[in-house]
């Protein structure tokens, strides 16, 4: 929102189609030593780049995108969450390789291990973050 509410539609699409291309090289770089892991990990290595990318460019509008002490709080939780979650599934990834093996239960498996690193992230965001649920329904009300 702060490059458009200046006009500035340029600099987001440039830092997008970048994203892209980077994606897609680190998604081909892992894919031998990560299978299909290796696209979620560009994901992420491509998200983290987009939003050093877009505040790298958005440093140079005199100020309107600086850090404030709850933002940088907010983003130490969020970390803080994420690593939890990524350790839990990595856990219950670990913990139950036998079944995830298996080829019948491959993919119910996988389904569990996805809903499972939700409900964790959700769990942590109601506690650690504060959200209430009112607040998520005024977020989907907006």
């Amino acid at each position: 929102p702060i490059f458009f509410a200046r006009e500035d539609t340029k600099t987001p699409a440039r830092h997008a189609l970048f994203n892209v291309v980077f994606h897609a090289i680190i998604a081909f770089a892992m894919l031998s030593y990560f299978g299909f892991l290796a696209a979620a990990w560009a994901s992420v290595g491509a998200a983290y780049a987009m939003v050093i990318g877009l505040w790298w460019s958005a440093r140079k509008l005199d100020g309107a995108a600086g850090l404030t002490s709850a933002s940088i709080k907010q983003i130490v939780q969020f970390a803080a969450i994420s690593v939890v979650m990524a350790v839990m599934t990595w856990w219950v990834c670990d913990y139950f390789y036998l079944i995830f093996d298996h080829p019948v239960w491959k993919w119910p498996f996988l389904a569990m291990v996805v809903v499972s690193g939700m409900g964790i992230y959700f769990a942590g965001v109601m506690t650690v973050a504060r959200v209430r649920p009112r607040d998520i329904k005024a977020m989907l009300r907006k």
